[in-house]
């Protein structure tokens, strides 16, 4: 649902391909006829029905939940009201459950103590945001000041950027690299290459959604502008 139009006619290209060649396709998609991926959707259930399979992901159910939240968090004395609040506002989106757990971590309500996690008093006082951007935004609204600023410039540059270019747009080195690992830490930004054209990916694109929204207009015009020139400089063809 995020794919580029290239990246679709490719796809649509190659499927016939699977009528003489032991080869499987698997796409993901979000169940929504707007989006540009639904027309090789429907053209490959009807145009190629013997070979085509659909699988619909379905919410997890209220036990599957429950069993994710303690694989997750392990700790002996979670609220059973705490454990709830986050079974109801996940409506059964396991991604929405790691990223409250990880909420959870971060505003140390919840914390490691003689090898064992346990909560906090303070955690009865919690209010978890009734979306997934909520839940992101407000992880990264506790991020340090340096470490906001360099997801934010990341942003800008998609769901995958270059490091190159991210020096060019934040500029202080020692200080990039720091963020980087934190936030790589927090299990927003994973590395994608270790040689020295180094590439970060945003663990989630909503991740990079949140970030990119969190900009002032202002600001943002200037980091595109930043962007867009280190861009022509790197690579002028």
């Amino acid at each position: 649902h995020w794919c580029d139009p290239t990246s679709l006619e490719l796809l649509e290209s190659l499927i016939p391909l699977v009528h003489r060649h032991p080869i499987l396709m698997l796409v993901a998609m979000r169940p929504r006829c707007e989006v540009a991926v639904w027309n090789v959707y429907e053209n490959a259930k009807n145009s190629h029905t013997d070979v085509f399979s659909h699988v619909e992901l379905k919410p997890l159910d209220a036990g599957r939940s429950r069993e994710l939240v303690a694989n997750l968090l392990h700790v002996e004395d979670l609220p059973d009201r705490v454990r709830q609040l986050i079974l109801d506002k996940a409506d059964g989106n396991p991604f929405f459950v790691e990223e409250v757990i990880r909420s959870l971590l971060n505003n140390k309500l919840v914390v490691r103590d003689d090898g064992h996690w346990r909560a906090t008093k303070e955690i009865l006082n919690i209010t978890v945001p009734d979306t997934l951007v909520g839940v992101i935004t407000s992880r990264l609204d506790r991020l340090d000041d340096t470490s906001r600023q360099v997801i934010q410039a990341a942003s800008v540059l998609g769901r995958e950027f270059d490091i190159g270019v991210l020096y060019n747009i934040y500029g202080d080195v020692r200080s990039l690299e720091n963020s980087l690992a934190h936030l790589e830490a927090q299990n927003m930004v994973l590395p994608k290459g270790q040689d020295q054209q180094r590439t970060y990916v945003f663990k989630h694109a909503l991740t990079q959604e949140a970030a990119y929204g969190s900009i002032l207009l202002s600001r943002r015009r200037d980091l595109h502008r930043v962007a867009a020139e280190s861009m022509i400089q790197h690579e002028p063809e």
